[in-house]
């Protein structure tokens, strides 16, 4: 069985700066639903996933932005406890350079 973390957590991304592709890991103590927004610059939302309900462990995330301008964009891991119901929002900033 894998090591539980003590706290919620997100790590910087790999590579960073990116072209066109990244990775991202985070973690979680407990279980939780999970969704990565990307916003950019503007804070507009550009990418969304759905990751569904996860249990406590260390998860790794690959991006790919081909689609996307240069710039810098915000990653927000949103997770939502599934018993208590409150929320945690972990944030890193990365950039894409074309």
């Amino acid at each position: 069985m894998g090591e539980i973390p003590e706290n919620y957590s997100i790590q910087q991304n790999y590579p960073n700066p990116f072209n066109p592709s990244t990775k991202f890991t985070f973690s979680l103590p407990e279980e939780n639903k999970v969704v990565i927004n990307v916003f950019n610059a503007m804070g507009e939302l550009v990418k969304e996933i759905d990751k569904g309900i996860l249990s406590h462990g260390y998860f790794e995330q690959d991006f790919e932005m081909g689609t996307e301008s240069s710039g810098m964009y915000f990653c927000q891991v949103l997770c939502t406890n599934t018993i208590s119901g409150r929320t945690k929002s972990l944030t890193i900033k990365m950039v894409l350079m074309k």
